[in-house]
């Protein structure tokens, strides 16, 4: 199982990052752009929002993007040559850190995007 270990790592993070989080993430999005395409429809003010969601939606494409780079280089790591390749390993690992960072980012500029809705 040892031998494993960046095949099974590689498997949890695309069910998390590509399996869970982007799909409802860009769902959400999904949403709140009709929302927000509706109020402006309705004669609100709806520039802010829709900024801040057009940051949300660029967010987390590079969150996707980071998540699909740290996947592909886990699934680059042959087991009996781990040790070899440990900074190939760290490199990944480090992206896989920043696609939940930008995640949580997207997750944020969402909430932002509601604030702004409401004061609207």
């Amino acid at each position: 199982l040892r031998s494993d270990v960046a095949q099974i790592h590689a498997l949890r993070l695309k069910h998390r990052f590509l399996g869970i989080y982007y799909p409802r993430l860009n769902t959400f999005i999904l949403k709140v752009q009709a929302k927000i395409t509706s109020m402006s429809e309705a004669g609100k003010n709806m520039t802010l929002s829709q900024a801040k969601l057009d940051e949300a939606k660029t967010t987390l494409e590079t969150a996707k993007e980071l998540a699909e780079n740290s996947i592909a280089g886990f699934e680059g790591i042959e087991p009996a040559k781990y040790s070899v390749q440990r900074q190939q390993a760290l490199e990944a690992r480090d992206q896989a850190k920043e696609a939940r960072a930008k995640f949580v980012d997207t997750i944020k500029l969402l909430k932002d995007t509601l604030k702004l809705m409401r004061a609207a």
